[in-house]
């Protein structure tokens, strides 16, 4: 998983991150409002009993949900970007790493994409290979 801050348009900071992982639900927090819960894999050099899942939201009839309700109910790997905006009381001169991401940001989904393994891939292997390609 890789982690940035970028700037909004009113010059307050929000935090980024994305990496790969599986979409383990897809959840209804209102009527256009749905709720992921992304088993994220750990990154290299990181023990995999560290666990760290992300909960972002994104619209319900959304291109994105289309893809999260698919990549779970058929179990492919993806690749994900969320995005982490500080609530409008939290005030803008707070470093967004020093709030609280679960009571005082609004994680959302800005990018998911199908992660292609060998599986996914047909790669056939020829019947004959020649000794030398140059004859």
């Amino acid at each position: 998983m890789q982690s940035w801050i970028e700037v909004d348009g009113t010059g307050r900071d929000f935090l980024v991150r994305s990496g790969t992982g599986l979409v383990t639900a897809v959840a209804a927090m209102s009527d256009d409002l749905l709720r992921l819960d992304i088993a994220c894999d750990p990154g290299p050099g990181r023990a995999r009993a560290i666990r760290h899942t992300a909960h972002p939201t994104l619209g319900v009839s959304s291109e994105l949900a289309q893809i999260a309700r698919q990549a779970e109910s058929e179990a492919w790997p993806v690749e994900w970007t969320v995005e982490w905006h500080r609530l409008p009381d939290i005030p803008g001169h707070l470093p967004i790493v020093s709030l609280d991401l679960k009571t005082d940001a609004m994680a959302t989904l800005v990018s998911l994409q199908r992660v292609l393994t060998d599986v996914d891939v047909d790669v056939a292997i020829p019947d004959h290979v020649p000794a030398s390609w140059n004859e």
